[in-house]
């Protein structure tokens, strides 16, 4: 009897033993005749094995972490790295090996994993993977971006807009996804992208916040769910929170030059729609007959007017004598932008808003005038 119960122990430990352990494996075609060591740099530490019949297998100890996106990748070299360190050091001289094409990552998502590798091509096929699909997509994205921009097709700003709006495409389609929040994480959280993610067009500012709304429904980590909504918060405000915040009483120039309070208008309509835009925005212009459009078949009850936050004067005035508009136009001085910036944490344009005009708090904000109608409908 105690045979058969330490046997049984046995067969349970082993069992344990072998549950904790992750297999990579793979086989590598057009490989390259002097190509005779693979290494692997994991969550979980580093290995290196000789390659035979252009097979591979790795066993990385432990269980798979389930709260993280897990990193990986190989290097396949006619050289042995003893270790970690001396890989990286290889990689960065650029002298053998090139940080920029040798390592070829992937996602390790599953205990058990068959990778096809391209020894030419510096890539792996992972059958059935979900993150590494999504994460192909994502640098398929990216690259298409940075080609336009090293042909001189896109400025740097418009890159960086293009990139992320390109890869906000990839990531609406994977709202459930870790690899979805650690993307979003690393934008918001990146000094280095601050300013471009302020200035993004409204759409994808907008595209954004809904993506997030939606991520917030899914079963994932409540811990890197608030992270995301924390860092997206230090940038942006959301329509929640707008709602809380009462549109500033900015002093507002008339055509005719006469000053008057933005309050001055609310005894006007229930509702105040905000064009804020400037001589010198494309765009602004560009979403001007539209605007238009929308004014001129709207509800009585609710005003559509224009805020400039050109410089000068004379440029908004010259602009509107040249191109007349059949809603209400006002000039705004630097002043009074500084204070509806710091209100409001505007940092693109065109920004349009609605104010309600019985409370002076906000009803919508920086949303794309494709949507202006949908939100005026809502209104009472």
């Amino acid at each position: 009897m105690k045979l058969f119960t330490t046997v049984v122990l046995f067969i349970a430990v082993l069992q344990s033993v072998v549950a904790q352990e992750i297999s990579i494996k793979g086989s590598i075609n057009n490989l390259d005749d002097s190509i005779q060591y693979i290494h692997l740099s994991s969550f979980n530490g580093f290995q290196v094995h000789k390659l035979e019949n252009n097979t591979f297998e790795f066993k990385i100890p432990g269980e798979l972490p389930k709260d993280q996106v897990n990193h990986a990748f190989i290097v396949l070299s006619k050289n042995e790295y003893k270790d970690s360190e001396s890989l990286q050091t290889a990689l960065n001289e650029r002298k053998v090996l090139k940080m920029s094409k040798d390592p070829i990552r992937f996602i390790v998502d599953a205990e058990q994993m068959i990778l096809e590798v391209d020894g030419k091509e510096k890539t792996a096929f992972i059958e059935g993977s979900e993150l590494n699909k999504q994460n192909s997509e994502l640098n398929a994205a990216k690259a298409q971006v940075t080609k336009s921009w090293q042909e001189g097709k896109l400025s740097f700003d418009d890159m960086v807009q293009q990139n992320f709006s390109e890869s906000l495409k990839v990531l609406q389609n994977y709202p459930n996804s870790l690899l979805t929040i650690e993307f979003l994480n690393k934008a918001y959280q990146d000094p280095f992208m601050e300013t471009a993610l302020k200035n993004l067009k409204p759409q994808n500012i907008y595209a954004a916040q809904i993506l997030i709304a939606e991520i917030k429904e899914q079963d994932l980590p409540k811990e890197r769910v608030n992270e995301l909504w924390e860092n997206y918060k230090k940038l942006y405000k959301s329509n929640d929170e707008l709602a809380e915040i009462q549109f500033p009483e900015i002093k507002l120039t008339s055509l005719n030059n006469d000053t008057l309070n933005i309050k001055d208008l609310y005894k006007q309509a229930d509702y105040i729609v905000v064009d804020i835009w400037a001589t010198w925005c494309g765009p602004c212009l560009k979403e001007h007959p539209e605007y238009e459009r929308i004014a001129g078949k709207s509800k009585k009850n609710v005003k559509f007017i224009g805020l400039s936050i050109d410089e000068k004067q004379t440029n908004w005035t010259n602009h509107l004598k040249d191109h007349p508009k059949k809603y209400e136009n006002y000039w705004v001085d630097k002043e009074e932008i500084k204070v509806m910036h710091d209100t409001l944490g505007i940092q693109s344009y065109p920004t349009y808003l609605i104010i309600n005009t019985k409370t002076g708090n906000l009803v919508q904000m920086k949303f794309p005038i494709g949507r202006l109608e949908e939100f005026l409908a809502t209104l009472d």
